[in-house]
């Protein structure tokens, strides 16, 4: 058996064309088709002839978020990587990259249209036996739609649209919350790094205490406040600082130098 030379890093004559990596049964296919039948002139019509960077188009905004949202994806962070990431989201996204800020804020200017275009693909998926409403989920047939922003849906798909994009909208305020609003996630926010949070926890423990200062010797995991967001990993990074410092204080003890008395322990957290 002849072994294939390693491509990585390999240049190509001729730029791939994403459509040839998408499987001829994957969603995005049935997603372009029924948002495409939406009429967008009068929303795109107030970003014509407007001073200022170009905004993205509406149309692959909202193609990007309904494929999202029947895939199970409802934190706009976690969308963006998506269409960072992986080739059918890029395609049916043109390949713009759209930040998760931008999508948030698409999000709360149309509510209305995503939750009732949402709603649309859902019916369309249902009539050609592509989706279940126990699991919203399509299975990937490449049947062209038949759907219209004029056609009706039942109350029971526009009520489930509803309940996903309110979902995906309290996730996304729950994760500004947890990395700022600044942060794309996966880390901490350097608003909210773990000496900050140290800080603030110790802030608040000192004014539920009613004293200006207070001597924080040891911080168990048991005393972490949920409201800092405190993570698995970053309690092990304190506890095993902490481990650190009675490892320095033992060494102090046996060097019996008096030098070391009355100065202070830096320890590093990362």
């Amino acid at each position: 058996m002849v072994l294939h030379e390693d491509k990585v890093g390999q240049t190509y004559l001729l730029p791939l064309n994403l459509f040839d990596l998408i499987p001829s049964d994957h969603i995005c296919f049935f997603v372009k088709d029924v948002v495409d039948c939406y009429d967008f002139s009068e929303i795109n019509g107030k970003f014509i002839g407007n001073a200022g960077g170009k905004a993205y188009s509406r149309k692959m905004l909202l193609r990007g978020l309904i494929m999202a949202t029947i895939e199970g994806y409802r934190s706009s962070r976690a969308i963006e990587k998506q269409i960072r990431l992986n080739t059918p989201y890029m395609w049916i996204c043109g390949g713009d990259t759209p930040t998760y800020r931008t999508l948030i804020n698409f999000k709360n200017e149309h509510k209305e249209l995503i939750e009732d275009m949402l709603a649309v693909v859902l019916a369309a998926a249902k009539e050609e036996g592509l989706v279940n409403l126990g699991v919203i989920a399509l299975d990937g047939s490449p049947i062209k739609a038949n759907a219209s922003n004029k056609n009706t849906v039942t109350e029971e798909m526009l009520e489930l649209a509803k309940k996903l994009i309110n979902e995906s909208l309290i996730e996304d305020k729950e994760e500004d919350k947890k990395y700022g609003e600044d942060n794309v996630g996966d880390e901490v926010s350097p608003k909210l790094t773990l000496k900050k949070k140290i800080k603030e926890l110790i802030k608040v423990s000192q004014e539920e205490a009613g004293k200006e200062k207070k001597e924080i010797e040891e911080i168990k995991t048991e005393n972490l406040d949920l409201r800092f967001k405190f993570t698995k990993n970053e309690i092990k990074q304190i506890n095993l600082a902490h481990n650190e410092i009675e490892l320095i204080k033992k060494q102090r003890e046996r060097s019996k130098n008096n030098n070391w008395e009355n100065k202070p322990i830096y320890i590093s957290l990362t």
